[in-house]
């Protein structure tokens, strides 16, 4: 199957069986979307960030359909990464949009089932596949582990790392090679587009770890 972008794997990666972001850090798994959303129209040119100030580039390509609401209330007003994000976090109605337009593109081709969810189905929720979700993990441990990244993989295993979802899809051993992977990484020379992407995540880390409440 083709890799899909890093929101969407984001998405598969973060979600339990049952199409919930853990309950255990729901609130930075959820900011974590959005920050996923914010990287992948980073790396497509879309917007940029400097000083965590966004910039609106140009549109939004039909293939990230799944980020059109995050990019319409961006062009809504200039905005600042911290207040983007702690909107996306005040209020629900914003975050469940984003979420579902992920799980629907998700749906659409077949790595994922929508679902009634909650304690007697009050809302939907997108469950990937378990096949869909393997092969993702799959060849993320065979890149990450060993194998060729690119800045997708490496802006996939800071968030997850940050928003502390890697040890739902890693043993420990392999957590901690990809922790002293990613910090070999932040401290060695890199190309341009991983170091911007590292340099981006690491700018919101700080966002995601100040985040304590959200309504959904």
């Amino acid at each position: 199957m083709d890799k899909r972008s890093l929101t969407q794997e984001y998405y598969m990666a973060a979600v339990d069986t049952k199409g919930n972001m853990p309950a255990m850090h729901r609130d930075a798994s959820y900011a974590g979307l959005v920050v996923a959303g914010l990287m992948e129209m980073v790396a497509e040119g879309v917007i940029t960030i400097e000083k965590k100030k966004i910039t609106v580039n140009k549109e939004l390509p039909e293939k990230m359909g799944y980020l059109t609401s995050l990019y319409q209330y961006m062009g809504e007003k200039a905005r600042t990464t911290d207040q983007l994000i702690n909107a996306y976090m005040a209020y629900g109605t914003r975050m469940k949009q984003l979420t579902a337009d992920v799980g629907e593109s998700l749906a659409a081709d077949g790595s994922a089932q929508k679902a009634e969810g909650g304690l007697i189905g009050q809302k939907t929720v997108y469950i990937p596949s378990k096949e869909a979700k393997d092969e993702l993990i799959g060849r993320f441990k065979e890149a990450f582990l060993g194998g060729t990244m690119d800045a997708q993989d490496i802006s996939l295993a800071m968030i997850l790392k940050e928003t502390k979802n890697l040890y739902a899809n890693f043993t420990k051993e392999e957590t901690k090679a990809v922790k002293e992977r990613l910090k070999d990484m932040k401290s060695g020379p890199a190309d341009k587009p991983w170091a911007d992407m590292i340099n981006y995540v690491d700018d919101m880390s700080a966002i995601m770890a100040s985040i304590t409440t959200i309504s959904m």
